[in-house]
């Protein structure tokens, strides 16, 4: 087999699965500590685990009394899910990078609940671009570090693609000025699938909601946004709430609510000092409502009118 075809082939294969199969068993104990697995059901969390979603998926979760005979609906891409039932999102969640389905479901059940609304939950862990940062344990270790990693990345493969072209070379010998091209930075299949949605501005869509790695992610493509589009219809109204991290949030995006407890130690080393943000006394970073100094989502978004 050519070398280049490796990547590919391992990724369509049982092989990959295997391989993050104790990725897997490690993040599924953290959000069983960070996400509120109560909320679920027996049976849907025996569906989440049964059936590994991988990052960039999405799962539409109604609330725990909805009379759907399916509250948990998965799509594994953002064309399927906006085919099926996109013109009804009202929500979108993001939980911590890397956390498993059950995460991003338990997180969604929690807004769910609050608002008696359809909730999108992005699945963020278990793409292959996570896997540096898994195999490095780079839970803590993964804030702001993860976009400054692909931009510096992208540029060295800018560079190198630059002095492989004769024409550049050439160029660059005849000491004539050569312009490089503007660098498109990659971005993982979880920021691809929250930028898709948004992009295709769903109108009923209210809330934006992130907790901990998720709100980076979150404003990564929030910015993204910004840049590129001088017009856009959520400013003014799309309500951006984050829970464990504060982050710089773009001044265009008006309504914007950024929760962190007064003893999170470990949302604070990813956080923005100077950025406005609502203290909750006597809680730490997990949303995990068994265990003491939780952050209650629920709670939290009491007096959040969306």
């Amino acid at each position: 087999m050519d070398l280049w075809r490796f990547p590919m082939f391992f990724w369509n294969t049982d092989a990959f699965e295997s391989f993050f199969a104790p990725m897997r068993a490690r993040n599924a104990l953290l959000d069983a500590l960070f996400y509120d697995e109560g909320a679920l059901t027996a049976e849907e969390l025996h569906e989440l685990y049964a059936h590994p979603h991988r990052e960039g998926s999405i799962l539409v979760v109604s609330p725990k009394n909805s009379k759907n005979v399916k509250r948990i609906r998965p799509y594994k891409t953002v064309l399927e899910f906006m085919q099926a039932e996109g013109e009804y999102v009202t929500a979108i969640v993001v939980p911590g990078v890397g956390s498993s389905a059950v995460g991003a479901a338990a997180l969604a059940r929690n807004v769910a609940n609050r608002y008696q609304i359809e909730v999108v939950g992005i699945v963020t862990g278990y793409g292959m671009g996570d896997l540096l940062t898994e195999v490095l344990g780079g839970w803590a270790f993964y804030g702001y570090k993860d976009w400054a990693h692909y931009e510096f990345g992208k540029f060295f493969e800018q560079m190198h693609k630059n002095l492989s072209d004769p024409d550049i070379l050439k160029s660059i010998v005849s000491n004539k000025e050569y312009k490089i091209p503007k660098i498109d930075l990659p971005m993982q299949q979880d920021a691809e699938t929250l930028l898709e949605i948004l992009a295709q501005q769903p109108q009923k869509l209210k809330l934006l909601l992130g907790h901990s790695k998720g709100s980076l992610l979150i404003d990564f493509v929030l910015e993204k946004i910004a840049l590129e589009q001088k017009k856009y219809s959520y400013c003014e109204d799309l309500t951006v709430v984050t829970l464990g991290t504060v982050v710089d949030l773009p001044e265009k995006f008006k309504k914007k609510f950024q929760f962190i407890g007064s003893l999170d130690w470990f949302g604070g080393m990813n956080s923005r000092l100077s950025i406005p943000r609502i203290y909750v006394p006597g809680v730490w970073h997990h949303l995990n409502t068994k265990l003491d100094f939780h952050m209650s989502v629920e709670k939290v978004l009491e007096e959040i009118v969306i």
